[in-house]
């Protein structure tokens, strides 16, 4: 990754997080990105995610401010009991005075911030130019996270316009607890994959592979999970919690209900049609969503299961 990734990253991560205070020109706001769910490079170097962290105490108050904040950053939505709690005891509160740089651009990352309390301005400069500001954040604001992700040079600079309270997160522990909830995550997918009878021909090397890829995503009661006719048919889905129904429209008519560990959406991706009925929650439910470019790549062994399951989908129709 170029340094121009990084900070194009960057950019678009503040604009997409922060809470803006004072009105930015239009000419220097950046257009926000959509929500990701999952880590597209996960961290590297030679931590280990056995290291020994350092937990520092907390109040109960601030406990529940860091878990509500991070809960909104995309890389730790995944991150969940035990190591939930290992990252926010790995936090240490720093105070910087107004005026004071946090952090700079160009220079190696060495912590992620949240704000507790405070004000902070957002500069980036472009080639030889003087540094610009681009934003500002306040209370529950974040930055520092993607210099530690893809360990390239910070992408802007932060100074204190107030005085501020940050809670940091040092390199080693953000490596080390992201490792771990990557190993927690894969094995937690893994056991319920192996359950899901359509991919028992997979092999395990495979299973891990598509674990890997799984993206999960809560649906309420009466909510469509897919709609009828709809022709951006890019994902499969296994109900992973509760229980969905698929329904054909005009009509409404109950055509087929899911549990646990079933599959479905696999017909458009497989004829390259628009989706064929309605698949509604029925009650809250959880599914694992795999897009179209690993279905093909990762579920070749069972296409043919599939199909077959797909000519009697069809006759149902």
């Amino acid at each position: 990754m170029t340094r121009g990734d990084c900070l194009g990253k960057r950019r678009m991560d503040i604009d997409d997080n922060g809470h803006e205070e004072e009105e930015v020109p239009a000419a220097k706001r950046f257009r926000p990105r959509p929500r990701r769910h999952s880590v597209s490079a996960p961290p590297t170097g030679a931590i280990s995610e056995d290291t020994v962290l350092l937990i520092n105490q907390k109040t109960d108050e601030v406990k529940a401010y860091l878990q509500r904040v991070l809960k909104s950053i995309f890389i730790f939505q995944e991150v969940e009991g035990a190591n939930m709690d290992t990252l926010i005891g790995s936090f240490h509160s720093v105070e910087k005075s107004a005026g004071t740089k946090i952090i700079t651009q160009g220079e190696d990352g060495d912590n992620f911030y949240v704000i507790k309390s405070g004000t902070c301005d957002i500069y980036v400069a472009s080639g030889d130019g003087e540094p610009e500001r681009v934003l500002t954040l306040s209370d529950g604001g974040y930055f520092g996270e993607l210099a530690l992700m893809y360990h390239c040079p910070r992408a802007a600079t932060v100074i204190a316009r107030t005085d501020v309270v940050l809670e940091a997160l040092d390199q080693n522990a953000f490596n080390v607890v992201l490792r771990r909830s990557g190993r927690s995550r894969r094995a937690t997918y893994d056991a319920f994959l192996q359950k899901v009878p359509i991919l028992h021909s997979l092999t395990s090397e495979d299973r891990g592979k598509l674990a890997d890829v799984l993206v999960q995503t809560k649906f309420a009661d009466g909510e469509h999970i897919i709609r009828q006719g709809d022709v951006n048919a890019y994902t499969f889905f296994i109900l992973y919690e509760g229980a969905a129904a698929a329904i054909l429209d005009p009509g409404h008519k109950h055509i087929a209900r899911y549990g646990v560990g079933d599959y479905f959406g696999e017909l458009a991706l497989i004829t390259d049609a628009p989706r064929a009925a309605n698949v509604v929650a029925m009650g809250p439910c959880t599914v694992v969503v795999v897009d179209r470019a690993a279905f093909i790549r990762l579920l070749g062994p069972c296409l043919e299961s599939m199909r077959e399951h797909t000519e009697e989908y069809t006759a149902m129709l």
